[in-house]
């Protein structure tokens, strides 16, 4: 759980999901008034290692058994709960250990919060291979911050979404030791393989992929300094191990190369479902006549005569900010809903810097000024800091 979120957003998680305890350090202790659940809470002191206990608790865990859950960025409605097995997440960690070539020696990053999944892969990437692992929280770093953390650590691996990757050039200099830039979360531009030509050395490469909660990584494309691109799309990529991804048609059926399509990914490799969902999961996953079942992603994408995939947006409304999916009907709804308001809607643009952002505009009620820092107030109290316009 993160702790940046609004009280009423933690406690919608916790509302869906019904642990039996919740663990948490005494920096981030919930109030009890401020959790709307009914839940003991283990609050555990680093500086005291005699709260932790080294007995392994002799649990009989099998590789099918549900290893976490996660709940999808996106949108301010009910909370949908990503629910993957054991053998499911080793698997992902198995193909980025073969496609990266992550070894004892290689130091990477955790840029993201431990409550995106996107974290899973850095994590146990590292501590399944012997590796070092790096946390920082960059909201909280400057460029400059950045850049120097890199260096002083000799970092080997860049994992990311694209904007946090031009943050970090944005400091200049070059970055030598990291050896691969891993780019997922949102859609990379030619902008960034020039960043990553100009601030990092010969050896590095830098690596696009597609992947999601419902999937782990799916596709990827390595880009050297010698690849040559088409237009401004980076594309996403080849086949991974075990994972076969097509796009279909409205029908259904698989489109042909260059004609664009909903991507859909088909494995034995995929999340169980959705966390008390079934209804959620029928309709996103079915079952193939081989055995293995098929993912629907929402996806827009268009197949090149070679195989490889280039990724076009979503099929709905729904825009990424900074990574996460952001719905912008859902924060119109609660726009309107702040003091004052009579009408609002919600819009993403690109400003200046290239960047994805919202823009929220409002019409007033009648004899009403609502100001921009009231209607900020109003939705940091039921939103995500990336949500807010």
């Amino acid at each position: 759980l993160d702790p940046d979120l609004p009280a009423a957003s933690l406690s919608r998680l916790l509302e869906s999901a019904g642990p039996g305890l919740i663990v948490c350090d005494r920096k981030n202790h919930p109030p009890a008034t401020a959790l709307s659940i009914d839940c003991p809470v283990l609050c555990l002191d680093p500086a005291h290692p005699g709260d932790f206990s080294a007995r392994n608790p002799g649990l009989p865990i099998s590789s099918s058994k549900p290893a976490y859950v996660y709940y999808t960025s996106g949108s301010t409605g009910e909370p949908k709960g990503v629910v993957d097995s054991h053998r499911n997440v080793m698997h992902n960690i198995m193909r980025y250990t073969n496609g990266l070539k992550i070894g004892p020696e290689d130091r990477l990053t955790l840029l993201q919060t431990p409550s995106f999944s996107g974290a899973v892969s850095s994590m146990f990437g590292a501590l399944l291979n012997g590796a070092a692992l790096f946390p920082i929280n960059p909201r909280q770093e400057s460029p400059a911050s950045l850049a120097q953390w890199v260096r002083e650590n000799e970092l080997t691996m860049w994992h990311s979404v694209p904007s946090l990757l031009r943050q970090l050039c944005a400091a200049g200099g070059e970055f030598p030791s990291v050896r691969v830039i891993r780019l997922e979360g949102d859609q990379s531009s030619v902008s960034d393989v020039e960043l990553f030509r100009r601030h990092f050395g010969e050896h590095c490469v830098l690596v696009n992929g597609l992947g999601a909660t419902e999937t782990g990584i799916s596709r990827r494309y390595f880009v050297a300094r010698d690849t040559s691109l088409d237009g401004n799309l980076v594309p996403v990529g080849y086949e991974v191990e075990d994972i076969h991804v097509t796009v279909i048609n409205e029908s259904g059926d698989t489109a042909p190369a260059g004609q664009t399509g909903e991507i859909a990914v088909r494995s034995d490799y995929l999340a169980l479902g959705y966390w008390k969902r079934p209804d959620l999961t029928d309709r996103a996953f079915c079952e193939c006549e081989d055995g293995s079942r098929l993912y629907r992603t929402g996806d827009l994408g268009r197949m090149r005569q070679d195989g490889c995939l280039e990724h076009l947006g979503r099929l709905d409304g729904r825009v990424k900010i900074r990574g996460n999916w952001v719905d912008l009907a859902d924060i119109e709804g609660l726009l309107q809903l702040a003091p004052g308001v009579a009408q609002a809607v919600v819009r993403s643009d690109t400003g200046a810097d290239g960047e994805k952002r919202l823009a929220g505009y409002v019409v007033p009620a009648q004899g009403q000024s609502p100001s921009v820092t009231s209607l900020r107030r109003h939705l940091q109290a039921k939103l995500a800091p990336h949500q807010i316009p």
